[in-house]
């Protein structure tokens, strides 16, 4: 937990013992006050994005905008992913912003939402990115997540036919 877990899985005799339900609500105690503690596990070292690496622009995209969410104080980071990789790496470097995850893969869905911090929602509109990072505001608004005034950072990828690795950062100001 204090290293920032995706999740935590019991295996064994905590699993499986006499009193599961007594496990889990301890585990659970144990997890949220360490969560409300001011402990701050810093993974830039492990985790800034590696020039030989493949995918190092898209990934120089994602931590630049959790850089930048917690710069601004953004009440969102927003993601979008055909392959989960996008959200990945965005939970990887654990931003301090909501975050949410739009995909058109129902699949991913469910397993999106086992990545630190992450939201994950179905999204399937492709007609331009404009309309795209539009549209995810417009849902988060509608759900309660976004207010007017609330500042957002949206990552993305151009041209959208294409489905590239993510090549887009935009910081937006939530407007009526």
């Amino acid at each position: 937990v204090l290293e920032g877990a995706d999740a935590l899985m019991l295996s064994g005799e905590t699993a499986t013992g006499q009193h599961p339900a007594l496990v889990i609500e301890t585990m659970s105690k144990i997890i949220l006050e360490i969560e409300r503690a001011a402990y701050d596990y810093n993974r830039d070292d492990i985790l800034a994005p590696q020039p030989h690496s493949p995918s190092f622009l898209s990934d120089a995209i994602c931590y630049s905008a959790c850089k930048l969410a917690a710069d601004v104080k953004a009440n969102a980071l927003i993601g979008m992913t055909q392959s989960g990789y996008t959200a990945f790496m965005l939970s990887s470097y654990r931003p301090k912003s909501l975050l949410y995850i739009f995909s058109k893969e129902k699949s991913l869905i469910n397993q999106l939402s086992l990545s630190w911090g992450v939201r994950a929602l179905f999204y399937e509109e492709e007609e331009s990115l404009d309309g795209i990072f539009s549209d995810e505001i417009g849902i988060l608004k509608e759900r309660g997540f976004l207010t007017n005034g609330d500042v957002v950072v949206n990552t993305g990828s151009t041209p959208i036919d294409l489905h590239l690795p993510t090549n887009v950062l935009k910081i937006t100001k939530v407007a009526t």
